[in-house]
């Protein structure tokens, strides 16, 4: 039954959450688990015209940084980040933890230090995010194990819940949401 979810969710994020333009510069960002989702969205971008560049990032990665760099690596702010933030029109961030504390067992001051390296994209980001109209945002969860457990799911039994809570369910997904607008826009 959710065979499809992947490409269905793509069309409702580059359709109809943050219609992507010809010629729009799309940054996907998905941890290793999101990359079904992310290659249907990188699919529905092409489709669409845009430009996408896909960003995969782990977070076992992140943790072994934290623990293993020095105070001025863990301080530095990421220029290619920056200049990502820059060059981006859209923005599609895939939620698909595989641990929802990946840094918990690192120490407090490192963390903070590496909080310290983030601040310069962090700042720029949510001041993109927040004040500028023109940069199309938006955000998508990706079925995984922590989410289940969190809901106190089973994997199958979650994805077949949020297939139907994001109107997956649908033969077209975009016309549902778009028919949700429509009656909203009438309250």
């Amino acid at each position: 039954m959710t065979g499809d979810y992947a490409p269905k969710l793509a069309r409702v994020i580059t359709e109809y959450s943050t219609p992507i333009d010809p010629g729009d510069i799309v940054s996907v960002f998905t941890p290793i688990a999101g990359l079904p989702l992310a290659e249907a969205v990188m699919v529905a971008v092409l489709k669409c015209g845009g430009h996408p560049i896909v960003n995969i990032y782990s977070p076992h990665l992140q943790e072994i940084f934290v623990r293993e760099a020095s105070d001025t690596q863990l301080r530095w702010s990421d220029p290619h980040a920056l200049h990502l933030l820059d060059l981006s029109d859209v923005e599609i961030m895939i939620n698909a933890p595989l641990n929802k504390t990946p840094l918990g067992g690192v120490a407090a001051e490192r963390y903070t230090a590496f909080g310290e390296g983030q601040r310069e994209w962090r700042t720029k980001h949510l001041g993109q995010l927040i004040a500028d109209p023109d940069f199309r945002w938006v955000g998508a969860p990706w079925p995984t194990d922590s989410f289940a457990q969190e809901a106190n799911l089973g994997l199958a039994a979650f994805t077949d819940y949020t297939y139907r809570a994001l109107g997956l369910d649908h033969e077209d997904p975009v016309k549902y949401w778009e028919n949700i607008r429509v009656e909203q826009s009438k309250l």
